[in-house]
């Protein structure tokens, strides 16, 4: 446990260079966050593949 509380707050101190912060007070929430994170990150520019004929035309 004390190894796990060590590696918590050196988390917390460093809290910038993660992109999301998840605090576990309420179970639901908690849930609630990490979905919207997934949903997030599968809307990025960066996964788009269009797969419409129309579109790949309109995009070049």
């Amino acid at each position: 446990i004390e190894i796990r509380v060590n590696t918590g707050k050196e988390e917390i101190k460093n809290y910038k260079k993660y992109d999301y912060v998840i605090t576990n007070f309420d179970v639901e929430e908690t849930v609630e966050s990490i979905l919207s994170i997934v949903q997030s990150e599968k809307s990025r520019v960066s996964h788009y593949i269009p797969t419409s004929d129309d579109i790949k035309e309109l995009l070049g």
